[in-house]
This record gives structure tokens, sequence and C-alpha cells, in this order.
């Protein structure tokens, strides 16, 4: 009589731990922008703005305009929409790591007009503990731009065409 009802108690117990993803949803923003202030301003601006941000520079180019900037954890976070994650009966032991990339280009357009160009994407990784017996579960996948990443970009590039 017991063993009817201890096989379901039992697989119940072991597969209830788990990793739900929703992917993320697409947002609509730009990543291009024509803003009127000199080149050597927009890429001053350009530069504090990384400073501020704790983002690494991975390299850059003045002559070129470009920048690839390489991030991790919270100065990530904020920047990208990686979608939802629910993790279900863990041991509580869950990790989530995010890290991005990104490229920005710079180009004159005449003297006193830049066309700033934005891209960041990234990747997620999740480990967490099954609850029962240990085993390590995890989750992978990419991450897209929340769009906020160009929105500052453009608007402290905006804001300090004035002050320099």
């Amino acid at each position: 009589m017991i063993r009817p009802i201890l096989l379901p108690a039992l697989l119940f117990l072991i597969s209830c731990t788990q990793i739900i993803v929703t992917p993320p949803a697409e947002v609509d923003f730009k990543n291009i922008d024509f803003i009127e202030t000199p080149f050597n301003i927009a890429w001053s601006n350009t530069i504090e703005w990384i400073s501020m941000n704790k983002v690494n520079i991975e390299n850059m180019d003045k002559n070129s305009g470009f920048i690839l900037l390489k991030a991790s954890g919270t100065e990530a976070e904020e920047f990208l929409n990686c979608g939802k994650f629910e993790l279900i009966d863990t041991m509580g032991k869950d990790s989530v790591e995010k890290s991005a990339v990104a490229n920005i280009f710079l180009k004159a357009m005449n003297s006193n007009s830049v066309k700033v160009t934005a891209n960041i994407s990234g990747k997620y990784s999740i480990t967490t503990r099954h609850r029962w017996d240990g085993r390590t579960l995890t989750s992978k996948g990419h991450c897209i731009s929340s769009g906020i990443f160009e929105n500052k970009l453009f608007n402290i590039i905006k804001a300090n065409k004035a002050n320099k």
C-alpha cells in the first residue's frame, strides 16, 4: 500500500527544481543619432561618460571614431534586457551573471555635427543547485539592449555640447 504513494512523492521531490527563462521582448529605440556638436567635443563627452559609468574600454581609436566596451555585473545590468528569470524550488545558492559588449562609432559629418552609432548586446548565465539532491543546474542565453545605454550616451553628448 505504501509503495504506490512513495514513488509519485519521490518523483515530485526530485523534479521540482526549475529555471524558467522568459525571453526578452524587443524594445523600440534608436541606436543612431545626429548631434550638433564638433567631433572632438562629442569624443571627449563620450570618454567622460564611459569613465563615469565604470565600463571597461577594451579598444578605442579616435581617428576612426571607434570605441569597444565590455562590462559585467551591475555595470551591465542596467543596459541589458535578458528577459525574466524564475528559479523554482532551488537550494538558495543561485548565481546570475551578466556581461555586455558595446561598440560606439562617432563620425564627423561636418565641422559642427557628428553621427553617433551605439550598439550593445550581452549574455547571461544562471547557476543554481537542485533542492533535493544538490545537482548543479545552469541556463545560458543572450541579452538584447534595453535602449538605456544608447539613450544615456546620446543625452550626455547633447547636454554637454554647450559646456565644452
